[in-house]
């Protein structure tokens, strides 16, 4: 078993391995977590934030996330600290705790990378929307490898991407097969987008 022990980034939303995310950073649990992460050169865990177990309880990680690195740093206008980091790998919490400043700790297993596979056929529709969004996006998503061929990539840039539910998000986070994660996300983009039909392809 693969593993390590890794401080968590709660977040309303998740992550996949290859896609970047730029962070406004500015709570000191947060800043502790970079300057660390930077100092030992070693990653952090970007967790989908879930409710706790009552009204009063603070937000709890899912169960599975996505290591990150953090590949770029500057200074905000508004003096805060931004950074851009990189998905690396999914994990699996094995155990979590919180120190005393809040910061969330976890003992994770890292799973295995998706075996690559081909954008289906019927599929295609996804990476025409990906390209177009895309388009539009510049940095840092336009810096990084683009993969459109990768069913895995494809998928997991949609998921980053799109204003979908957090928790659906999730569930696909939570998926090993990159073409069933696309079948999946197939019947939700053709509802937002009614305009684009099979017929279109």
């Amino acid at each position: 078993m693969n593993t390590t022990t890794l401080p968590l980034f709660l977040l309303r939303t998740v992550m996949f391995p290859g896609g970047p995310i730029p962070l406004r950073v500015f709570e000191p649990r947060y800043l502790d977590l970079v300057s660390d992460c930077m100092r030992n050169d070693h990653g952090f865990g970007i967790c989908l934030a879930m409710p706790g177990d009552d009204t009063d309880s603070q937000n709890m990680p899912a169960g599975t996330g996505t290591e990150m690195r953090i590949s770029d740093f500057t200074r905000l206008e508004d003096g805060h600290l931004g950074i851009t980091a990189d998905g690396v790998r999914r994990f699996r919490i094995i155990n979590q705790w919180q120190t005393r400043t809040g910061l969330w700790m976890a003992e994770v297993e890292r799973l295995a990378a998706e075996s690559p596979a081909p954008v289906p056929t019927n599929c295609r529709v996804l990476v025409r929307l990906l390209e177009a969004l895309y388009s539009e996006l510049g940095e840092p998503w336009t810096e990084r490898e683009l993969r459109y061929e990768d069913a895995s990539w494809v998928g997991g840039r949609l998921v980053e991407i799109l204003p979908l539910e957090p928790e659906f998000k999730q569930q696909l986070l939570e998926m090993h097969d990159p073409v069933e994660r696309l079948q999946r996300l197939l019947p939700v983009v053709r509802e937002q987008r009614s305009d684009e039909t099979p017929e279109n392809e």
